[in-house]
């Protein structure tokens, strides 16, 4: 299988923070270009799923529409392995901008044939939208969608999905910043407040 490159889910509706994600900043510098500095070094070619093509402006990304609208992130995934083709690709949410390279480069390492999916296990549960999805999940999650599924980690359940222990993780990120995500306007405050803390 060849490595590939890295989808960017970025075509949530964002109702609880009241603004688009992608385009909030965090030190003077959006989500959206945070995670995508983050992904360059670790893949190839990096799309960006949002609800258009060419909502966003960013050097060496490709920006499509979602193809599958309203199915959540299900649809985004879908849409970003049609987009890069063959291959076993990142996939992780724009809002994210915590992201460990050690545990990207680990889950992209754990990548062999039999797998459809390498997802991280944190608390007991999977984490789809920080995850390696090989070309040929699609067809099993096409499967999901057509009978009217739409929570990916039921999906996942179905598939040949490799769990990546949360012991493992915590050798290449002991507190877990990976996995941050941020829902609400008190989430990046609380983020801003600990960075500011930070010795």
């Amino acid at each position: 299988m060849t490595s590939g490159g890295a989808i960017v889910l970025a075509g949530g509706r964002s109702e609880r923070m009241g603004q688009d994600k992608a385009l909030l900043r965090r030190n003077g510098v959006t989500l959206l270009e945070t995670v995508v500095t983050t992904l360059r070094p670790l893949v190839g070619e990096i799309v960006i799923v949002a609800d258009r093509a060419g909502r966003y402006d960013l050097p060496d990304c490709r920006v499509v529409g979602d193809l599958y609208p309203n199915t959540g992130p299900l649809g985004g995934i879908l849409t970003g392995l049609a987009a890069l083709g063959p291959g076993a690709h990142l996939a992780v949410a724009c809002d994210m901008p915590t992201l460990q390279p050690a545990v990207l480069r680990l889950l992209l390492d754990s990548v062999t044939p039999e797998w459809e999916v390498i997802v991280p296990s944190v608390g007991g549960r999977m984490e789809p939208l920080c995850a390696v999805y090989a070309n040929t999940a699609a067809r099993s999650l096409q499967e999901f969608h057509r009978r009217g599924g739409l929570a990916l980690h039921r999906a996942l359940s179905t598939m040949h999905t490799l769990r990546i222990p949360e012991e493992e993780l915590r050798r290449y990120d002991p507190s877990l910043l990976t996995f941050t995500n941020l829902n609400t306007p008190h989430d990046l405050e609380r983020l801003q407040r600990s960075e500011a803390n930070l010795p």
